[in-house]
């Protein structure tokens, strides 16, 4: 939105056409070495290396405001880190359960991690965890 606000949706067409194919060039090489993970792993990597700093960038630019003016970095690593600590936490926790069964090992990594997420959020970041839930509860009750 704010590059159509700026008149900008040229950038957009341009950032998709270099993502396509570095998405392409990336994934072919990570898909010959890891199977079908590279495929993703490709795609997470083009959009971490690519299309999150020419956005920033871009937007920073248009609004001339410093690139790390723009979004509050400290708090998005905060919650990144978070998140990352609780979900290798999951998935070793789940490794010491021997399901053999996709589907169980799936549940179980998920509900260590929503029961680990749900916890450390709610007492690290408990003004937002609570703002959210007001939010889905206006949402929900507004559709009943």
């Amino acid at each position: 939105l704010l590059f159509q606000g700026a008149g900008k949706t040229g950038l957009v067409l341009f950032r998709a056409i270099i993502t396509l194919f570095m998405n392409a060039v990336i994934t072919y090489f990570l898909v010959l070495k890891f199977g079908m993970a590279g495929a993703a792993w490709g795609t997470v990597a083009v959009v971490w290396l690519f299309v999150v700093p020419y956005c920033i960038i871009a937007c920073s630019n248009f609004t001339n405001t410093k690139w790390y003016k723009l979004l509050p970095y400290k708090y998005i690593f905060k919650v990144a880190f978070t998140s990352a600590i609780v979900a290798l936490t999951a998935w070793y926790l789940s490794d010491l359960i021997n399901f053999k069964n996709i589907i169980l090992i799936a549940i179980t990594k998920g509900a260590i991690y929503g029961v680990l997420i749900f916890g450390l959020m709610l007492k690290l970041f408990r003004e937002d965890f609570y703002h959210i839930y007001r939010q889905l509860k206006s949402k929900i009750q507004g559709e009943i």
